[in-house]
């Protein structure tokens, strides 16, 4: 089957849609200490995947992952404490 025009547009409106309360999810988890950028990075690392790969977990599941590895991230980033020996 080839996909419609109109279908097309509607996956990616469906997309958007999940990606805005995903993101809506994560503004209300994140803390002072994830900083400000978090949101964003949420719409980022979901950007490559189709509505129908995001439909498979709940918006609460994928706004866990997301901030998971989000702060994940930020604590690898940090410098080691330095040692006082």
């Amino acid at each position: 089957m080839v996909p419609t025009v109109a279908s097309d547009a509607e996956a990616v409106l469906d997309r958007v849609a999940l990606l805005d309360r995903v993101a809506e999810r994560v503004g209300t988890l994140a803390n002072e200490g994830d900083g400000p950028d978090t949101v964003e990075f949420v719409r980022r690392y979901y950007a490559g995947l189709d509505a129908d790969d995001l439909r498979n977990a709940s918006v609460d599941e994928l706004a866990d992952r997301a901030l998971a590895q989000w702060r994940g991230a930020r604590a690898s980033a940090r410098p080691a404490p330095r040692s006082s020996t």
